[in-house]
């Protein structure tokens, strides 16, 4: 008869097996341990000024104030909370980056790649920004008061309540770019690429966009009083609900349009 009593035959390799995943263990423990240490590394060579690259670094709440960063690599970096006040990012790579509550007054970033960036409440106030790249861009109360913008590229971005005021944004493209509750009065769009552009509840009293490109772009519910759509391309546009008192906008382009209730310049209203 068998013997059911036996004590079970021990498994050969057992202490081995653990002993593997001990060394396993204690490798991936040095090898997070040198990671950080390298990122630590890198982080305190940036902002000892020893390095102007610090791609997907730690950088919030930092102070690079004047910092010349021309050509930086600072792509996916986090620089929530940051001071770049009168910083040099000309051609800097800052996409993917983290810009959320950063203050980039007075910065220079001509050609500076922000694309897929996040500015929420980011302040761009008088910013040099001519020909950068915020395509994919996203963020609510981002702030490029009397920045220059001129050739600039917002295409695809998701910016609510957006400022522009007194900016300079001549010959940019924002197509299919949403400013959704954007404050765009006064802003002179002469020869911007804004279509298929999402501008719905936008204040854009005195906009002047002269020679603009805004084919199929949604306008409804929005403020254009006084606006200037001289030699602009219209057609397909949705000023549905919006207001075109005192516009320059003539007859045959709004009958390119959807204008229903629509404030027309002679303050008729299209019917609904």
């Amino acid at each position: 008869m068998i013997n059911l009593s036996k004590e079970p035959m021990p498994v050969r390799g057992d202490g081995n097996h653990a002993a593997l995943i001990t060394i396993l263990v204690v490798m991936a423990i040095g090898t997070n341990l040198a990671t950080a240490a390298k990122a630590e590394e890198a982080i305190n060579a940036f902002l000892s000024g020893h390095s102007a690259d610090c791609p997907g670094c730690d950088l919030s709440e930092a102070d690079l104030s004047g910092r010349s960063l021309a050509n930086a690599n600072l792509a996916n970096a986090d620089l929530r909370n940051s001071t770049l006040f009168a910083a040099n990012l000309q051609r800097a790579d800052l996409s993917g980056a983290n810009l959320d509550g950063a203050n980039l007054t007075d910065a220079n970033l001509k050609e500076a790649d922000v694309s897929d960036a996040s500015i929420n409440n980011a302040i761009f106030y008088g910013a040099k920004m001519d020909s950068a790249d915020l395509s994919l861009a996203k963020g609510t109360n981002p702030n490029f008061s009397r920045a220059r913008l001129r050739g600039a590229r917002f295409d695809g971005a998701d910016l609510y309540y957006a400022i522009f005021l007194s900016a300079s944004v001549g010959g940019s493209s924002f197509k299919s770019t949403l400013l959704n509750g954007s404050n765009i009065s006064g802003v002179v769009f002469s020869d911007t690429n804004l279509q298929g552009a999402i501008l719905e509840g936008v204040d854009a009293q005195r906009a002047n966009f002269h020679g603009a490109i805004l084919r199929d772009a949604n306008l409804a519910g929005s403020d254009f009083y006084g606006a200037d759509f001289s030699d602009s391309d219209v057609a397909g546009a949705d000023f549905s609900g919006s207001r075109l008192e005192a516009a320059r906008i003539s007859p045959a382009q709004i009958a390119t349009t959807k204008s229903s209730g629509t404030i027309l310049p002679g303050g008729a209203v299209t019917q609904q």
